[in-house]
Order: C-alpha cells, then sequence, then structure tokens
C-alpha cells in the first residue's frame, strides 16, 4: 500500500491539482477566472530557496540535541538528520489538502490554494535530503571520499521520486500551450484527479501500518528520542515562525504561500529517513523508534503548531494586510 501511495496517488494528487481551474461551465462570471499559472510560480520563488533554511536550521537543533543528550556513537549523525529532513510530500499535501477544504477560497489563507505552490518548495528540497543528508550520514574520514562517489547523477536519481516527478511535469505541462490540450482530454484528467482524492486515505492508513509496529527503547535512550521529538515538532515550528515573521517583510503578502512555509517545519521525520540511516553506518531501529515517538505525539503536535499558524497569520501585525 504504501508504494501505490508513493508511486501512485499522491503523483497523482499534484498533478492534478497544479493544472487544476474550475471551468463553471456556467458561461456566467460566477467564478473567479483562473490564476495565471506562471504568476503562481513568480509569486512563490522564496519557496524555491526556503529549504536550505529549513534544513540549515533543522541541523543546527539536531546537533544541538545530539550533544546535549549524548546520543549513541552509532545514531549521533542519526539524530542530526531526524531534526532536519521532515516529511515534505505526504504529510503537507494530507495537511494542505485538509486546510484547504475548510477555508473558503478567498478566506484568510490567500486566494491560491497552498497545495499549488509546495511543488515550488519541492524542487530543491528532495535534493538537500538525499544529498546534504546522504554526506551528513558518512563517517567523519570517508566524508570527503562521499563528497566524490556521491555525483550528481546520484544524487538525482534519488532525489526525482515520483512525487517530485509528477510535480515537475504539472509545472512543466502549466507554463505551457501543453495545458490548453488537457481540455480535449477531460476524460483522463478526472481520472487522474480521482485517483488523486485517494491519496489522503491510503495515507493515514499507511501510517497507521507503520505506528502499529512500536517502538524499540533499546536501541534509542529516550533522553535522545524526547529531545527529537522537542526539537522537531516544537522548536522547528517556533523559530521558523519568527523566520517567516522576517521574510515576510521582504517577500510577498500572501498567505497560501506562508502557509506552506510553516506546514513544512512541523511535520515529523520522512520515513526514507530510515533508510538513509541504514546505509551511513546508523542504527536503523533508533531511527525507527524516533520517527514512532514523533508520530505519537503529532495529533497533539501538529495540530497546536497549524492552529498557531493559522492564529499568526490572521493576524495584521504578523502578516500586514496586502
Amino acid at each position: 500500500m504504501g508504494e501505490i501511495t508513493m508511486k501512485l496517488a499522491i503523483p497523482a494528487l499534484l498533478f492534478s491539482r497544479i493544472l487544476y481551474c474550475d471551468q463553471c461551465n456556467t458561461g456566467g462570471n460566477q467564478c473567479a477566472p483562473c490564476q495565471p499559472f506562471v504568476s503562481i510560480i513568480l509569486s512563490s520563488w522564496i519557496l524555491f530557496v526556503l529549504p536550505m533554511v529549513v534544513v540549515g536550521l533543522g541541523v543546527l537543533l539536531g546537533k544541538t540535541a545530539a550533544v546535549l543528550t549524548s546520543a549513541p556513537s552509532d545514531f549521533s549523525r542519526g539524530t542530526v538528520c531526524a531534526v532536519a529532513f521532515g516529511n515534505s510530500t505526504g504529510l503537507p499535501i494530507v495537511l494542505l489538502s485538509v486546510i484547504s477544504l475548510g477555508t473558503p477560497a478567498t478566506g484568510s489563507m490567500g486566494s491560491i490554494d497552498p497545495l499549488l505552490r509546495l511543488p515550488v518548495y519541492l524542487m530543491l528540497y528532495p535534493v538537500l535530503q538525499w544529498g546534504v543528508g546522504r554526506y551528513l550520514l558518512k563517517e567523519d574520514e570517508d566524508s570527503e571520499k562521499a563528497g566524490h562517489s556521491f555525483g550528481f547523477r546520484a544524487m538525482l536519481e534519488q532525489a526525482l521520486v515520483p512525487p517530485v516527478i509528477a510535480a515537475l511535469l504539472g509545472l512543466v505541462i502549466g507554463v505551457s500551450p501543453v495545458r490548453a490540450w488537457m481540455v480535449d482530454v477531460t476524460w483522463l484528467y478526472d481520472g487522474i484527479y480521482k485517483l488523486g482524492d485517494a491519496a489522503v486515505p491510503l495515507n493515514l492508513l499507511v501510517l497507521g501500518s507503520a505506528l502499529s509496529k512500536g517502538a524499540n527503547f533499546e536501541a534509542l535512550p529516550i533522553r535522545v528520542g524526547v529531545a527529537i521529538v522537542l526539537c522537531k515538532l516544537v522548536l522547528m515550528p517556533l523559530c521558523m515562525s519568527l523566520i517567516v515573521y522576517g521574510l515576510i517583510r521582504i517577500g510577498p503578502k500572501d498567505a497560501s504561500l506562508w502557509l506552506v512555509a510553516l506546514i513544512v517545519s512541523c511535520t515529523p521525520t520522512a520515513n526514507n529517513v530510515a533508510v538513509m540511516a541504514e546505509s551511513g553506518g546508523q542504527n536503523k531501529d533508533a531511527m525507527s523508534t524516533a520517527i514512532f515517538l514523533q508520530y505519537l505525539v503529532a495529533p497533539l503536535c501538529v495540530a497546536t503548531s497549524i492552529a498557531y499558524f493559522n492564529m499568526l497569520l490572521s493576524s495584521t501585525w504578523y502578516l500586514p494586510a496586502m
């Protein structure tokens, strides 16, 4: 089911939502005109460089947690990556989809669906996760060698996972005349759209299955696990809210843009980081336990973060009116 979600449902969701435009078929003026696609990308430029800020902050907090808790030698570098690399596809898509459903099109979250902006963030983030992440997980004496052996081609192979490919494909079609051709193949687009509707429930089923495996506190000391949870689900959102407050002063004032910037900071560690940890010589069971602990408290922490973000973005002192 996990393979179906990552390779089919989530790519279909991203692709179809990026190209979505409500044509109404009424012949009247009841529907607002669709936002020009190029303008969405240009207005979201800051999300392209934001992954460097998010990952950099995560590395700083992760190193601090590893030092203060005296993380085991077989998981000290894993602690850094557990904080630095959050779930950037499945969970943010679920959260943004739910928020969009519960918010009017012209409400406090801006006039553009936040889900349309997420692919701009995903352009660089996977490259950082699989590039910088693999570098961080290498042994110190092998770091220089890893920098040469892990070439650009290998990095692309790891970064261009199906959700990212679907998002990039949607972006390319959206800015080209090909988007107009979708009108003639509405039946095909509708099928992809319906397939994307299955992404949210499938992702929740996969998450429940992962949590059922439990934790192994022999592999990960409880003090390290608690530190990872605090850094990833509490300190990261708080720090990012301060950073975004500064970025708002130099960037666009659209709430949907900054909602994406904040949402990607409050998600637990990505599941594929466990695979990265194992390949880098770190304890995979410890990473799995760290992820389990985060998802154990995620319903409370993530819900609190979303309420906090909504309060900030609805306040004129934080986000001035456009």
